[in-house]
């Protein structure tokens, strides 16, 4: 199962830790890891492309997978536009949540 867990300070949002696999389905047919992997890496890069920002990232070999981190300095926390961001992602894993629970959760954590 993949644990979403997003960090706040207050209101804001101050991270994004992805850990685990979905197993939904084979490696390369896994719709539930595909989906949370587009929507995490849209994310990252549109912070990165489109704000400017260069989030720090913390990740897993890329051939063992199951684990990503990614946070920002407080400058770009505080700005609208990054928690825009993160809210759209946590809005697109809640939907994917809502339809194949037994392989996502999301998570809060103060």
């Amino acid at each position: 199962m993949i644990q979403a867990t997003f960090s706040y300070q207050g209101d804001l949002i101050t991270s994004i830790e992805v850990v685990g696999h979905a197993g939904s389905g084979p490696y390369g047919y896994d719709i539930v890891c595909s989906a949370v992997t587009a929507l995490v890496f849209a994310t990252v890069n549109s912070m990165e492309a489109l704000l400017a920002y260069q989030p720090i990232i913390d990740q897993a070999d890329p051939d063992e997978g199951g684990y990503f981190y990614a946070t920002l300095e407080q400058e770009a926390l505080d700005d609208k536009q990054v928690q825009l961001l993160f809210n759209h992602l946590k809005q697109g894993l809640e939907s994917i949540e809502e339809q194949y629970g037994e392989f996502i959760q999301v998570n809060n954590r103060a």
